[in-house]
């Protein structure tokens, strides 16, 4: 499950995962599909590694799972039937509050803020944030290439702001670098991915556009199926302190 909070906007959104059809579960592969619902920058898939949510969970997969996971992206109503009839394992779109089988585990303690990145000068001595979007009209900023016309997208265009459509993370500091635009979108998160970017070159904005808290659910029943010997959260809480799996 993920929460984003779009600051300044005024709207609260809930999306995420969801796990795909049986069939794609006991199929003689070792890939479980993840139901993905487009929603950029989070989740897209168009994105670099198919957006931040997916990268997290991906990356607690690579530890903790004996499957491999890839994202299948459905509409959303496609995404609730799925949770709603059972048809999952692994998911990060909210499970329905009645399922005892469904088990939630958090990704991350801190939440993730998405926001603006800007170019260090000299000039640039007051604290970087906006009120308003339309502060920032007239400027161009770079961001991930998704195929959806985003209520997102469609705000900062109403704001008078030109995104400018990038592959990577790293082309759109690039970018920003060599002055080609005003702005990067970026997260909290992104200079640690990308050592090459000194946090001296760049300044991340005090206001954030979303901020997001990441987790996934799994079904109980499933555990065995997903999870490496001794790494399923539900069964490593109720174990003596002395006998958990790191």
């Amino acid at each position: 499950m993920f929460r984003v909070l779009i600051i300044g906007l005024g709207i609260t959104v809930q999306s995420g995962l969801a796990m795909a059809d049986h069939e794609h579960e006991t199929d003689q592969s070792d890939i479980i599909n993840v139901i993905a619902i487009e929603y950029p920058p989070l989740l897209g898939e168009d994105l670099e590694n198919y957006g931040i949510i997916f990268e997290l969970l991906s990356s607690y997969a690579n530890d903790h799972f004996k499957i491999r996971i890839k994202p299948l992206f459905l509409p959303p109503a496609r995404a609730k039937q799925n949770m709603t009839n059972g048809h999952w394992c692994l998911s990060t779109y909210p499970a329905d509050s009645n399922d005892i089988d469904a088990y939630f585990v958090r990704l991350l303690d801190k939440t993730i803020k998405i926001g603006l990145y800007r170019k260090r000068r000299a000039g640039n001595t007051a604290p970087f944030r906006w009120n308003s979007l339309s502060e920032l009209g007239g400027s161009s900023i770079a961001i991930l290439r998704t195929n959806v016309q985003s209520p997102y997208i469609e705000s900062l265009m109403r704001a008078g702001i030109k995104p400018v459509y990038v592959e990577t993370r790293h082309q759109a500091f690039q970018m920003l670098l060599g002055d080609r635009v005003d702005y990067a979108q970026g997260d909290n998160l992104t200079l640690d991915a990308m050592p090459d970017i000194s946090a001296s070159a760049v300044e991340f904005s005090d206001t954030v556009m979303f901020e997001t808290e990441s987790g996934f659910y799994y079904r109980k029943s499933c555990a065995d199926q997903v999870f490496k010997a001794g790494h399923a959260p539900h069964l490593i809480e109720n174990q003596p302190s002395d006998e958990l799996v790191q």
